[in-house]
């Protein structure tokens, strides 16, 4: 569980600039690692950092002006740049796992294509450019930011976030609530599983965010949430391997990709990202029923004690 060193009657500024600060500290803490090229975890912390910048800003964007999407667009260049290396090891490592010990030339490709992706992440993390941008957040974030915020005329006092927290969550609650038809796969595509998967991201973090200042009472509620989003998560990697393997494929004048192991890795995708999707519904039933939303509404009004 990610802990934050605010409290619920700080600021709602100075709680948001917290977040900024912890998370692109940690994101930043991983490039050496990354840029080494083999350390798979590092890679994986660097793009959940950049998720959860890129959700802090989604989830808080009522309060904040425009200065706030130049961060966005160098969080999502950043996390774009992650994903493509990211998204090839998952697949080198499970073909691997599946075809071992499999055709030479074909394990002999995927090092080159990882070669290639280590080096053109190694290029933008090296480049001056993502260097000058994460050093002027890096200070921005340890000092003032007063021209990200909204000054609404006629609001008197601290905004405190114990005030600001409940709606934002209950929010990103409701944006859960729009997939009543998962059942149905005639209606369902990846791309609805895709939105699915980047809403529960964001009620997850909303609550986490707001967990340590609470004294942990969204613990409870935030288990069947983070099953759901591996879940999720779990099927985008199945679907993520496959089209890219197709896309390989397409590309392969040389046939190396052309082989039995990668046909049957291709159907065995396939079986996966079925039995996962057929695991979404139940976990997904459990975080949008009546005792959920209850108890979530319960927590959500103790966090205003002036309007009990």
């Amino acid at each position: 569980m990610k802990r934050y060193s605010f409290r619920l009657e700080d600021p709602f500024e100075e709680a948001f600039r917290s977040i900024l600060r912890r998370e692109l500290g940690r994101m930043v803490r991983s490039e050496k690692a990354v840029t080494a090229g083999y350390d798979m975890e590092a890679l994986h912390r660097m793009r959940v950092s950049c998720r959860r910048l890129r959700a802090a800003c989604g989830i808080f964007r009522s309060r904040l002006r425009k200065p706030v999407r130049e961060f966005t667009a160098f969080v999502g260049r950043t996390g774009k740049a992650l994903g493509r290396l990211r998204d090839l090891q998952l697949l080198d490592k499970d073909l691997r796992d599946f075809a071992a010990p499999g055709p030479d030339d074909l394990f002999r490709k995927l090092d080159g294509l990882l070669g290639e992706e280590r080096a053109r992440l190694a290029g933008y993390l090296a480049d001056p450019g993502y260097g000058r941008e994460k050093e002027r957040y890096l200070a921005l974030f340890s000092g003032g930011m007063s021209r990200w915020f909204r000054n609404d005329r006629g609001r008197s006092g601290i905004l405190k976030l114990r005030y600001v927290f409940p709606g934002l969550i209950l929010q990103c609650y409701q944006d859960m609530l729009a997939f009543q038809d998962l059942r149905d796969e005639a209606v369902v595509s990846p791309e609805v599983y895709h939105v699915l998967r980047i809403r529960t991201k964001t009620f997850r973090y909303a609550m986490e965010f707001a967990n340590s200042a609470a004294g942990g009472v969204f613990r409870p509620l935030l288990r069947p949430v983070v099953r759901l989003q591996d879940l999720l998560g779990s099927l985008q990697d199945a679907l993520t391997a496959g089209d890219r393997l197709r896309g390989l494929l397409e590309r392969d004048p040389d046939g190396v990709f052309r082989t039995s192991p990668v046909s049957a890795y291709l159907t065995e995708t396939r079986h996966r990202g079925r039995k996962f999707a057929a695991g979404v519904p139940p976990v997904y039933g459990r975080i949008t029923n009546g005792v959920y939303s209850r108890k979530l509404l319960e927590i959500l009004f103790t966090l205003m004690p002036d309007f009990v």
